[in-house]
């Protein structure tokens, strides 16, 4: 039986730990790489009234939060305090539950006209659509996809 002297017992230890960690490394590395955070969809569908009240949830898809605004504007007469006009706009902000992959925003209706609207802003967490007047009572639709 051959004896392997101090200094080689200590290489081959060093080496064996040298490989063991990266290993290691290689496994946790490979495994963040696998799984990613986003996501490529998300979809909202709400049914929108002509009153006062809340929009009703239909569907929803990777949305955490979402909340409907509408904004009226009055403007009324100085000396008669009389209404002249009134403007009414809405804003839908929402929020992802998992961050989606910015790509393409729609904003559709299968049953209405939409009024004239914008994406104010889109990004991997929220989005936010204003819409340029009253929305009537219908169905109302935004995608994220890619």
């Amino acid at each position: 039986m051959v004896a392997l002297g101090a200094p080689l017992v200590a290489f081959l230890g060093l080496l064996i730990g040298i490989l063991l960690i990266g290993i290691a490394t290689g496994l946790l590395v490979g495994d963040h790489r696998k799984t990613s955070p986003f996501v490529d969809t998300a979809d909202l569908q709400i049914h929108v009234y002509p009153d006062t009240r809340t929009p009703t949830r239909l569907s929803y898809s990777n949305i955490w939060r979402w909340y409907f605004m509408k904004q009226v504007l009055v403007q009324l007469n100085r000396d008669t305090g009389a209404e002249e006009q009134r403007t009414i706009t809405s804003t839908l902000f929402l929020t992802f539950d998992s961050l989606v992959r910015v790509g393409t925003i729609e904003v559709s209706s299968p049953d209405i006209r939409l009024p004239q609207h914008e994406v104010k802003d889109f990004n991997s967490r929220s989005a936010i659509v204003f819409f340029n007047a009253d929305i009537p009572e219908g169905t109302l639709v935004v995608r994220v996809h890619q």
